[in-house]
């Protein structure tokens, strides 16, 4: 329709949650590298024991990595970081509260994450602060059943507390606040939704 009437059309997920990650391979003995780049919507994080905040596993997801590559110098291993390349409006973060066994059943992990309302996010070029502004949650103890909700602001009410979150359980919407959605929901935040300070 838009190329019909001579107007350009930008897919709003493009627009809001796209971003582009750079990953760089240098070789550990010559130190010969290559840099690729790749476009997300969203970054899936494990879930790693000791890491107990949402910036730490991001962080712990962009810390460099042995990789087994052979590089011309003959050296079979390199060390590989990701980092990002551009920043989206909505960066949108899924914490891996599933995984496979040994004996390949789907377990749900429910180790407590606390949930940064603030995130500072870097490229190699700047830096940006972003804010929780939802998070869609898995409610159940295992992997076999469940029931999704979610939390989040609204941005077309007119609230005066900063702070006003609403939850949303199928038909029925709560009003809350995101101090208490980010003490409940340690162990069920499945999904998170980060918009940046402009």
């Amino acid at each position: 329709m838009a190329a019909s009437t001579d107007k350009t059309y930008t897919c709003p997920v493009e627009r809001q949650m796209m971003f582009k990650m750079e990953n760089t391979r240098i070789c550990r003995i010559c130190a010969a590298g290559s840099n690729r780049q790749e476009v997300f919507t969203n970054l899936s994080l494990d879930l790693i024991p000791g890491c107990e905040t949402v910036d730490e596993l991001l962080m712990s997801y962009l810390k460099e990595t042995n990789l087994e590559y052979r590089c011309e110098c003959g050296s079979t291993l390199s060390g590989q970081r990701s980092s990002f390349a551009t920043l989206p409006r909505v960066l949108v973060l899924h914490l891996k509260r599933f995984r496979y066994t040994s004996f390949y059943t789907l377990k749900k992990d429910r180790q407590p994450i606390h949930l940064n309302k603030d995130l500072v996010v870097s490229t190699k070029q700047d830096a940006c602060v972003y804010s929780l502004v939802s998070i869609i949650n898995h409610i159940g103890k295992n992997a076999g059943g469940g029931h999704y909700t979610s939390d989040g602001v609204d941005p077309d009410v007119e609230v005066e507390d900063p702070d006003c979150w609403f939850t949303y359980d199928d038909a029925r919407v709560t009003k809350t606040s995101g101090a208490y959605v980010c003490k409940k929901r340690k162990q069920s935040a499945y999904i998170l939704f980060y918009k940046r300070h402009d």
